[in-house]
């Protein structure tokens, strides 16, 4: 099946004003979706086998096709963006327990697609850690395109303490009068995270947010405890919508879709690497459902499923 640009950019038109597209264009879009995490399946094992050429065993793969929730959002935040133009629609996150293995994936990827365009090619980088965004987040953001396809996958390559950090923006920005990552919110959350990563930061070796780079480790701790005694936003995360069974029923599964209902439950089915075209369509009969919050991924590991999506990532 093709889809031309311009059906696309038309899909894209719809979506920005909320218009209900026909089944014509939802066939279309859901084939366009699929096509991008079939593109992230066969970079999944690329960066595998890259990451054995390292040596680096202790490792975190997740990855997901962007919600249309997620997608309405950016079009509508970039006036003029169009749907084939957003780089992150196949998205793939890896965790790594320090920065060398983090710095070393990256010069790996980066180097091997700028000469070897078979199958891939290296576009452009993001460099959220040497650089990181106003709000404290912090990540490595490469953008590689699929040579036969022309789609596009984003690779974010990450600490385990920058993903804590993320994550816990993710579990606060469910509030719906706390959204951080577009840039609004109260001032006690913003500043509370600007700080946590500046601590983060701190040790790490990195550079750190402004305004606090001449902020030494004890000064960040005491502006922390001031700003959480006024907000209590530790105990919030602490006592987060999180499900401990998430793991114990979705044993030997490989793709996951996980769901925020209205009530804000969780919910997850799970599936064998064999039921992909069943968790998909799962997956598209859910996200016509407006109340519902739902992404379909898939982890090298079920075990990982609590680690990488902790708050059952439903961003993009």
């Amino acid at each position: 099946m093709n889809i031309s640009s311009n059906k696309l950019k038309n899909i894209g038109k719809k979506i920005k004003k909320n218009e209900e597209l026909t089944n014509e264009e939802q066939d279309l879009f859901s084939y366009w979706l699929n096509l991008h995490f079939d593109i992230m399946k066969k970079m999944h094992r690329h960066v595998v086998d890259k990451l054995k050429k390292l040596g680096i065993k202790n490792y975190i793969i997740a990855k997901r096709t962007k919600r249309l929730e997620s997608i309405s959002f950016k079009l509508k935040r970039y006036p003029n963006f169009a749907l084939d133009r957003i780089q992150d629609i196949a998205g793939m996150r890896i965790i790594c327990d320090n920065l060398k293995d983090v710095n070393s994936i990256k010069n790996e990827l980066k180097k091997h697609y700028q000469k070897n365009i078979s199958v891939f090619k290296y576009s452009n980088m993001d460099d959220y850690i040497n650089e990181p965004k106003n709000d404290g987040y912090r990540s490595y953001h490469l953008i590689f395109i699929d040579i036969k396809t022309k789609c596009k996958v984003e690779i974010q390559i990450r600490t385990k303490l920058q993903h804590s950090w993320a994550t816990a923006v993710e579990i606060i920005d469910m509030d719906p009068y706390c959204k951080i990552k577009q840039g609004t919110g109260k001032s006690v959350y913003k500043d509370f995270f600007k700080l946590s990563s500046a601590l983060f930061s701190r040790i790490e070796g990195t550079k750190i947010v402004e305004p606090y780079q001449n902020y030494n480790i004890e000064k960040i701790y005491y502006f922390l405890k001031i700003l959480d005694m006024r907000s209590n936003i530790l105990e919030k995360l602490k006592n987060s919508n999180i499900n401990e069974n998430i793991t114990q029923d979705h044993k030997d599964k490989f793709y996951f879709v996980v769901y925020l209902d209205r009530n804000k439950r969780t919910n997850v089915a799970s599936y064998s690497k064999d039921d992909l075209n069943k968790a998909r369509k799962d997956y598209n009969n859910l996200e016509k459902n407006k109340d519902i919050n739902v992404v379909l991924i898939s982890l090298d590991s079920q075990k990982k499923i609590r680690k990488a999506y902790p708050n059952y990532y439903l961003d993009g």
